[in-house]
């Protein structure tokens, strides 16, 4: 039915929101190593995660109702198709446990919550996460959670534009100050964080309403995320100045903390607080929904829809609560992300590749 269908708008916007949960946790480590020319890492990043997006939307505008995943099952055997769903699955569960991890550690425990109970904390959210996924239909959820990840944003943005008193252009200079090899690397890095979305939009592009002008939506996209995620690395910079930025895991924090007017308003932490928390649950939520596609895909009924989302809620919560430190945390999901993020995308898509030719041939 045309009522379960994407539209442009709303695919570019999922693109959108799929970049923010990793870019929240690991802009550190791009920070670290392409300093004060993170925002170049970001367009570029942006284009090449543009690419990616292309070849998404090339393959589901040949084949107008198969997701990726869809795809795969329809052109390869069992022992292809079931491995690959469930290595799909069980990715973006890991990622979820890592990003509830991060959240609950440094944002509720130690900002908000500090007296409950940890497991406490982190069972919430996935209890949420559940709720959506046994009652709620995909378009409804995204359509929610693109509102509440904007309405977050939009606080965040009037927080840095109260922090612009403490802007100073020479926190911005000089921009190319490191050396090749370390700027290429948080290029690869940003480039990890951006391309997560592509991945997430493997459950999803099926849905898409509008497949003649995927140039157009990938347009849409680009134009939509790099501007802001480069602005925002600018506005940080320029507010908080390089060396405080290297020696902080989660910069939003240490913002919020930093920026002001004055002695009159101090420490705008519900600025960043909401649209971090908004964010990085978001994020798990959809995570979640991508995880359970990957199940769907293998065999599509009530049974295994209810299955799966226990399955998933629960190896959530049980990863998290088996995670180590903070520090260590963050660590391993960064080698996450630069070690499987692009493989992963790759892999994919060149099995999808063959997959529409092989489906293409026998019609």
């Amino acid at each position: 039915m045309e009522t379960n269908k994407l539209s442009i708008r709303l695919y570019v916007l999922l693109l959108f929101e799929g970049t923010l949960g990793g870019l929240m946790s690991l802009i550190y480590y791009t920070s670290n190593s392409a300093g004060r020319a993170s925002y170049v890492a970001a367009v570029i990043g942006g284009i090449v995660t543009a690419g990616f997006s292309l070849w998404v939307i090339f393959l589901a505008k040949k084949v107008p109702g198969y997701s990726i995943l869809d795809m795969i099952k329809k052109a390869c055997n069992r022992w292809l198709s079931i491995p690959l769903n469930l290595i799909y699955c069980l990715y973006h569960i890991i990622i979820s446990a890592f990003l509830l991890k991060i959240t609950v550690s440094v944002f509720v425990k130690i900002t908000l919550l500090h007296l409950t109970p940890l497991w406490i904390l982190e069972l919430i959210p996935i209890l949420l996460v559940a709720f959506f996924l046994l009652t709620g239909d995909f378009i409804v959820y995204a359509r929610w959670n693109i509102l509440l990840t904007f309405a977050s944003l939009t606080l965040y943005f009037m927080g840095l534009i109260v922090g612009m008193s403490s802007f100073e252009v020479e926190n911005l200079l000089p921009v190319f100050h490191v050396n090749l090899s370390d700027f290429i690397l948080g290029c690869y890095i940003m480039l990890c964080i951006m391309t997560e979305t592509v991945i997430k939009s493997f459950s999803y592009v099926g849905l898409l309403k509008d497949l003649s002008k995927p140039v157009k939506t990938v347009a849409y996209s680009f134009s939509l995320y790099t501007p802001i995620i480069s602005g925002v690395s600018i506005m940080t910079f320029g507010i908080m100045g390089l060396g405080v930025e290297k020696s902080r895991v989660i910069s939003s924090v240490n913002l919020s903390q930093d920026i002001g007017i004055s002695k009159f308003i101090q420490g705008l932490e519900i600025f960043f607080m909401i649209t971090f928390l908004t964010v990085i649950y978001s994020n798990i939520g959809l995570n979640a929904f991508c995880s359970l596609a990957g199940l769907i895909t293998i065999k599509n009924n009530n049974k295994v829809k209810w299955i799966g989302a226990l399955f998933i809620c629960t190896s959530i919560y049980v990863l998290t609560r088996f995670l180590p430190s903070l520090t260590n945390t963050l660590t391993m999901v960064k080698n996450i992300y630069l070690y499987t993020i692009i493989p992963i995308s790759v892999l994919f898509l060149f099995i999808a590749t063959l997959s529409v030719i092989k489906i293409k041939q026998t019609k």
